[in-house]
């Protein structure tokens, strides 16, 4: 059974402000372990003991966390451990979760509406182009005299189509969003430049930038450098966000400094490069970073906005359309029985 992500980071966050204050290992993790006692938090205790069986092993924290918690946050705390610096870097962690978790509500809060219009406008014209009509059409309403009108054929043909349609287009989107959750992360192959432009693949690609970007600039303020960091980030990555750690080391390597030309790739867009290359060269590289996060942020904000005013829009229009031949087909019945009466 999968634990939610926030779960997982209020434990770390205990643990850690525990561990900070200054009882020695034992005794913090002694001391936490009662107040998840305290609190009859069953699942963190085995967590804690798992933990504590490893750091008893002489192995790091990190590694007793790698079986019950996410890749990232795992990769926060060796690098946090490792560097000192797991309380900035895990408030970091913490603040981008809690942000993209409150972008996702409030984005299903103003979807929720065209969503749901939409979708009860496609069941009425199914049910009214299925059941209804074929009945006005078994007694005898569309007569030779007056045949079905345009308008209930759309209805009916329409409704036909979704009946069969709408299932196999959320079956297709589910398996679609399966492909996807495997794809982004995963493949970093030449032929999938050919896709950063999709919506889907910019929005992944700012995700990763944006935690880059963060991360680098938390573990330069404490002295980390450049190289070692993105060796670090390397090993502990995703393989898409690997391969352009790959290039970036490389670079160092060979000697490149200029942050500008360091980070030229797909991953970072022209308009972003630009941006950096426009700052003050003088600032720390930390800050420099930093700042840049906070534009990409931007950004990523302005095209989820954008994707969805397009999404409501296109909701809207279909359930108008919809509702519109409902009314139009509605109205000829009512006006073929007001005859039929005469």
């Amino acid at each position: 059974m999968s634990v939610s992500l926030k779960r997982q980071v209020n434990f770390v966050t205990g643990l850690h402000e525990w561990l900070g204050s200054g009882s020695g290992i034992e005794k913090s993790m002694l001391g936490f372990e009662m107040a998840l006692k305290e609190h009859g938090s069953r699942r963190e205790l085995l967590w804690l003991e798992r933990i504590k069986r490893t750091v008893q092993r002489g192995q790091p924290i990190a590694k007793g966390m790698e079986a019950d918690f996410s890749p990232q946050l795992v990769m926060v705390m060796r690098l946090g451990q490792k560097y000192g610096c797991l309380g900035p870097i895990l408030s970091a962690f913490n603040a981008q979760n809690q942000r993209e978790r409150a972008g996702l509500v409030l984005w299903m809060k103003k979807m929720s509406y065209p969503l749901l219009l939409c979708l009860v406008s496609c069941i009425a014209l199914i049910f009214i182009g299925t059941q209804v009509l074929p009945r006005f059409a078994d007694q005898g309403v569309f007569d030779d005299a007056h045949q079905m009108t345009v308008t209930a054929q759309i209805v009916h043909r329409l409704a036909e189509f979704l009946l069969i349609g709408l299932p196999l287009i959320v079956g297709v989107g589910i398996l679609i969003a399966i492909g996807l959750r495997w794809l982004l992360p995963t493949v970093a192959a030449p032929w999938r430049r050919h896709l950063e432009s999709l919506y889907i693949f910019r929005v992944y690609r700012r995700t990763q930038l944006i935690s880059f970007l963060r991360t680098s600039s938390i573990l330069l303020h404490h002295n980390v450098s450049f190289a070692a960091i993105l060796q670090e980030l390397k090993a502990l990555s995703t393989p898409y966000l690997r391969h352009y750690l790959t290039i970036f080391l490389a670079r160092v390597r060979r000697g490149e400094f200029e942050v500008a030309q360091l980070l030229r790739s797909p991953l970072v867009d022209k308009t972003i490069l630009f941006r950096l290359q426009c700052q003050n060269p003088k600032l720390p590289l930390n800050e420099r970073l930093d700042t840049l996060a906070v534009y990409v942020e931007g950004d990523l904000d302005r095209l989820l906005v954008r994707a969805q005013h397009l999404i409501a829009a296109a909701c809207f229009f279909l359930a108008g359309c919809f509702m519109i031949l409902l009314f139009l087909a509605l109205a000829t019945m009512m006006r073929l029985l007001a005859q039929g009466a005469m």
